[in-house]
């Protein structure tokens, strides 16, 4: 419920996974659980909104098979080395504050993202999508949403990763910086096809 004020680490597994909750939320560990194993719950919703603009801190893994929605009034950000979000499509929204970060980066394996802050930076780090090299900037699930930080900065950090765009999915932002690299596991050269229109 919206009245939950949980301020300890928190996992939460389930085959369908949506919370809300009122302060500070640190994410340790969201998916599915069978009393055996662990594996991607089929979608994920959490919402973080109350005063003093509480965010969302990613710890650990974050996974579903279907949508991941992430959607503070403060910032969402990595707050360990090994966290991770992998989704078919991922969306991300902060109010007042920024998505990813300087520290420990917000690392992330989706087919499909959007992100969309304030006037804040967004920086993410993505390793490929969830079911292949490919990622695409927009998504079925957040029409008319790419990845917009206003007159914030953007920087994508990309392992291996094919970069598309949907046509109704443009980069908004003051500076839009692409870091693309190549491990030894790659084998062929990374494309970023950015064709919107309104792209920074």
């Amino acid at each position: 419920s919206s009245g939950n004020a949980i301020s300890v680490p928190i996992t939460l597994q389930g085959q369908d996974v949506f919370f809300n909750n009122s302060v500070q939320t640190q994410l340790e560990e969201v998916d599915f659980f069978d009393g055996t194993n662990t594996g991607p719950a089929n979608d994920i919703t959490i919402t973080v909104a109350g005063s003093g603009s509480p965010g969302i801190g990613i710890d650990g893994g974050i996974q579903a098979d279907g949508p991941v929605v992430l959607h503070a009034n403060g910032s969402i950000l990595g707050t360990n080395e090994g966290n991770f979000i992998f989704g078919t499509s991922l969306q991300l929204q902060s109010d007042s504050g920024t998505i990813g970060g300087t520290g420990s980066l917000l690392n992330i394996s989706a087919d499909n993202i959007t992100a969309q802050t304030s006037n804040q930076n967004i920086h993410l780090n993505i390793d490929q999508g969830f079911s292949g090299p490919t990622v695409t900037i927009g998504s079925g699930f957040n029409p008319g949403v790419g990845i917009d930080a206003g007159s914030g900065n953007v920087t994508l950090d990309l392992l291996d990763t094919i970069l598309n765009q949907n046509f109704d999915a443009p980069i908004i932002a003051n500076n839009f910086t692409i870091n693309s690299r190549c491990s030894d596991l790659c084998g062929s050269s990374l494309d970023a096809t950015l064709t919107a229109p309104g792209n920074a």
